[in-house]
């Protein structure tokens, strides 16, 4: 079941998607609520900050997992950032990255926006789809893609040694990255 609501271009919206985003999850285990709850307010607060726009977040949750889209129309498209430690932020979708099981980006054709998605798994699934990944089906690669264009519906690889390890342990190790990313 696919749920979505559209929030108004302000910092108070950040908030108010989240709380939406885990109402509409209902009851699921802590580790995907916390691993959730920050990856929304990662992809709002990057939607507030740079579109000037109204974005809309859309949830689709079956039983194995949870499918989390943020759509806006800014014409800048997202990219992975490794600031410098000294900077307070730019940092958003690399934690999307350590915790989502797939992400990725979907460029709008003819017109400007894009829509920044997660997956994060709810069941045990098979070690090879727990890889984290970014595709587009944009016309052109988003900044960290790897080679050519991505076909609609396709998925390339992208997990570190640490993301690989964190995949193999699951959930509850991503809930003890986040703890590690926002707390120490």
């Amino acid at each position: 079941m696919i749920v979505e609501r559209t929030f108004p271009h302000a910092v108070e919206s950040v908030g108010r998607a989240r709380r939406y985003a885990l109402d509409a999850l209902g009851e699921l285990p802590s580790e995907v609520v916390d691993s959730v709850a920050v990856m929304v307010s990662e992809l709002a607060t990057n939607s507030v900050r740079h579109a000037a726009s109204p974005f809309t977040l859309s949830v689709d949750r079956d039983d194995a997992r949870v499918r989390i889209a943020v759509a806006d129309d800014g014409d800048r498209l997202p990219s992975l950032r490794t600031p410098d430690p000294r900077e307070h932020s730019g940092r958003g979708l690399q934690i999307v990255r350590a915790l989502a099981d797939e992400w990725g980006v979907i460029e709008n054709v003819g017109r400007p926006g894009k829509t920044v998605w997660f997956v994060v798994s709810i069941a045990p699934i098979a070690p090879i789809a727990r890889r984290s990944t970014n595709t587009t089906e944009a016309s052109r690669p988003v900044h960290g893609a790897s080679g050519g264009h991505a076909p609609s519906g396709s998925v390339r690889p992208r997990s570190t040694p640490r993301q690989r390890d964190a995949q193999e342990r699951g959930p509850s190790c991503r809930a003890r990255l986040l703890k590690a990313r926002h707390f120490g």
